[in-house]
C-alpha cells in the first residue's frame, strides 16, 4: 500500500511539476511573441536605434547618382526609389490558384528588398535594377537572387542587374533602353 501511495504522489508531483514548466514555457513564448504589436513595441523601445543611409556608397555612386540624373533630364515623371519591398509593387492573383498557393507565393517574396525600383509617372512599376556590388555575394545570393528574377518575370517587370565595375554610362544606357520599350502597364492592376 505504502509503496501504491508513494507510486501516486511521485506521479502528481511530476505532473505538477510538469504543469509548472508548461505554463512558464508558455509565458515566455507570449512574452517573446514577435507577432504582438505590444511586444514589438516593447522590443524597439528597449533597442538602440539610430538612423542610416538606405543605400551603400558604393551603389549610390554606381546606380542611384547616374540613374537619378538621367530620370530628372530625360524622363519626366519617374522616380527612383531604394531598397524596396517587393511585396509593396507585386501581389498574387486572388483569380488563380488556391488561397494557399497565392499564400506561399507571397510568402516566397513579399519581404524580399529589390535595391531599386523606377515607376512611370502612374506610379506603376516600371523597372528594378539590383546591383550586385562588392558585398553581394556573401550566403545563398544566388538563390535569393533567382527568386528576384522569378517574381520579377512572371510579374511582368523589367530587371536590370548591374555588376560593380560597370561604367555609369553602361548603367544609364541600360535603363533607357528598358524604359524606351516598356508597355504602358505592367500587371494587372
Amino acid at each position: 500500500m505504502e509503496y501504491l501511495i508513494g507510486a501516486i504522489l511521485g506521479a502528481l508531483v511530476v505532473v505538477i511539476r510538469n504543469s509548472i514548466k508548461d505554463g512558464a514555457r508558455r509565458e515566455r513564448a507570449r512574452r517573446y511573441d514577435i507577432s504582438d504589436p505590444g511586444n514589438q513595441i516593447r522590443f524597439v523601445q528597449d533597442a538602440q536605434l539610430y538612423p542610416r543611409k538606405p543605400i551603400n556608397a558604393e551603389a549610390f555612386r554606381a546606380v542611384f547618382k547616374p540613374v537619378e540624373t538621367y530620370l530628372s533630364s530625360k524622363k519626366a515623371g519617374y522616380r527612383l526609389f531604394a531598397e524596396v519591398s517587393m511585396g509593396s509593387f507585386v501581389k498574387t492573383s486572388k483569380y488563380e490558384g488556391t488561397a494557399g498557393q497565392q499564400n506561399r507565393a507571397y510568402s516566397s517574396f513579399g519581404s524580399k528588398r529589390v535595391d531599386f525600383l523606377i515607376i512611370d509617372p502612374l506610379g506603376n512599376p516600371a523597372l528594378v535594377i539590383e546591383y550586385h556590388g562588392s558585398g553581394h555575394y556573401q550566403g545563398d545570393a544566388e538563390r535569393r537572387d533567382a527568386v528576384k528574377r522569378t517574381v520579377l518575370s512572371r510579374a511582368g517587370i523589367a530587371l536590370i542587374e548591374v555588376h560593380e565595375d560597370a561604367p555609369a554610362s553602361q548603367v544609364v544606357e541600360a535603363v533607357a533602353r528598358k524604359l524606351g520599350g516598356r508597355h504602358k502597364r505592367t500587371g494587372p492592376w
